[in-house]
């Protein structure tokens, strides 16, 4: 039988909360399933950054709140699936995903598989363990810019840099504790593995579609 080739889709909780976004996505990742092999991983979005801080404003400890904003992902998670028609639950450790992955299951998994973990190092893990030619970061910006465009509408978008780059960029121009797109741990297993990365606009499900098959990005593509 032919192998095919493994890519990983981590998916920003926002797009996942956005119906008409969902749907092209869905619509997307179908037909990539009928050529590559496709671990996704889901963030917790917006509503797990109001249950974050309505937790913190309750005094409760960080761990807690990422517990619970591991939560709100293990729901986009499993809205996903449903929505694919996949009936695997999804997965709860690294050892459930390998599982999965053993017997053949295109896992669905929510970001952290426990308090402190990032959505993007979950997915980084995924494409070491698959050893994906790809990760396909999809979020609600168009790339990495040299700037928060949310604060700068001049802000430029780089199409094309190295891992170390990227994670300078990024932590140079985001609110400390607030990295979506990338952190230290998680730019050391992409190093390491040897994954390219392609950060896309999600609101735009073809681009995601184009990373996932290895196109020349509109967006950001990130080198080891």
């Amino acid at each position: 039988m032919e192998k095919r080739p493994s890519v990983v889709v981590k998916l920003s909780g926002k797009l996942v909360e956005d119906v008409g976004t969902l749907h092209g996505i869905v619509r997307v990742l179908r037909e990539a399933l009928e050529e590559y092999r496709l671990a996704i991983v889901t963030g917790g979005g917006r509503l797990a950054r109001k249950y974050v801080t309505l937790l913190e404003q309750l005094g409760a400890s960080k761990a807690l709140r990422d517990e619970v904003g591991i939560e709100v992902s293990r729901l986009h998670a499993r809205i996903v699936a449903l929505a694919l028609g996949s009936t695997a639950p999804p997965p709860r450790s690294y050892e459930e995903v390998l599982e999965q992955l053993a017997l053949g299951v295109n896992p669905i998994v929510a970001g952290g598989f426990q308090p402190g973990q990032s959505t993007t190092a979950v997915a980084a893990l995924i494409a070491e363990a698959m050893r994906a030619e790809r990760l396909v970061i999809a979020t609600v910006v168009d790339g990495v810019y040299d700037r928060d465009p949310a604060k700068h509408p001049d802000a430029r978008l780089i199409p094309r840099l190295s891992i170390r780059e990227a994670l300078r960029v990024i932590e140079s121009s985001v609110e400390p504790g607030r990295y979506e797109l990338l952190e230290p741990y998680a730019a050391s297993i992409i190093e390491r593995s040897g994954v390219r990365v392609y950060v896309v606009n999600g609101k735009h499900p073809e681009r995601i579609l184009e990373a996932i098959r290895g196109g020349e990005p509109i967006g950001t593509l990130i080198t080891p």
